[in-house]
């Protein structure tokens, strides 16, 4: 009964029940506007790598070693050739 969640690594078996509490609880305003601040943080910089993965791709060209950058620069060239040629 209640909320469940699947623990497949356990043998004591797979489904648990979620725990939370049937009274709210109470946090402090101070305490809350850091949990906020927090938040807010995170969700700006997960929308900010969303865009990025989906538009100009600079946080993967940041960490990913030249090497690599190279031949995926490659790959798209011959790509862009083999388009073109097909079409010819």
């Amino acid at each position: 009964m209640g909320i469940t969640f699947n623990v497949y690594d356990d043998e004591a078996g797979t489904e648990r029940i979620f725990p939370f509490d049937l009274i709210p609880r109470i946090v402090e305003a101070a305490d809350w506007a850091i949990i906020e601040r927090g938040l807010k943080q995170r969700i700006q910089a997960l929308n900010l790598f969303i865009d990025d993965v989906y538009a100009d791709n600079k946080v993967i060209y940041a960490y990913v070693p030249k090497i690599i950058r190279y031949y995926l620069a490659l790959s798209r060239i011959i790509l862009k050739v083999a388009i073109f040629l097909r079409h010819l």
